[in-house]
């Protein structure tokens, strides 16, 4: 399997009624060439439900908004053909 290379940028932000945090990225292959519709997946780290789910743009670009901050996270991007990146924050 070849390699994902993903830019992620992790983002918080107050709400009136509650704390919520948003992550943002892109999905490349090689550092170069975008990964058009690749799968993005953010579970709870300690009991692995799945608490969002996207695809990645045509451009390769995500955003998952609304995600708790109090809690540890664990980001799966996937693409048929490449392996798994995992990120636990």
């Amino acid at each position: 399997y070849r390699s994902l290379f993903v830019s992620v940028f992790l983002l918080q932000s107050v709400f009136v009624f509650a704390q919520q945090g948003s992550i943002s990225g892109k999905v490349f292959e090689n550092r170069k060439k975008p990964l058009p519709y690749s799968t993005i997946a953010v579970y709870s780290a300690a009991d692995t439900v799945l608490l969002a789910y996207r695809l990645s743009t045509i451009s390769g670009d995500f955003k998952v908004p609304g995600l708790p901050l109090n809690i540890r996270l664990r980001l799966l991007i996937s693409h048929t053909g490449f392996s798994v990146y995992r990120n636990e924050f």
